[in-house]
């Protein structure tokens, strides 16, 4: 939960720097936990008691989420934030310009050819 927060804050203090912004929360491990999805945006902010980080099933499937946002109306212009451990691969192609939030250094150069990526130290 307290990575999860600070992640969060990271999260919120890039939107601070836009006048308006949309957020959403997509949580995931071996499948998309659409019950747990959360979207706030500048004239709806963020409510703590939305955020529920589900039971995970453990494992990573990054794939999914790829997939997922394909059905979405999140398009290209959109940045696609991921906080990780970096213990997955990805085999779809990424739809979105990618920033790999990396609890794990070791994994850091695993994915700088698919966007920027930092180390989230705790």
């Amino acid at each position: 939960l307290d990575e999860y927060k600070k992640f969060l804050g990271i999260v919120q203090e890039v939107c601070e720097g836009f006048y308006e912004y949309k957020i959403t929360i997509i949580p995931f491990d071996k499948r998309i936990k659409e019950e747990a999805i959360v979207t706030f945006d500048s004239f709806n902010p963020i409510n703590d008691d939305k955020l529920l980080i589900p039971k995970s099933d453990g494992g990573t499937n990054f794939d999914e989420v790829l997939r997922y946002l394909k059905t979405t109306n999140i398009r290209n212009q959109n940045l696609l934030v991921v906080l990780s451990d970096g213990e997955f691969d990805i085999g779809e192609s990424l739809v979105l310009q990618t920033l790999f939030i990396l609890s794990q250094s070791k994994n850091i150069a695993k994915f700088e050819s698919y966007g920027r990526v930092i180390e989230l130290r705790i």
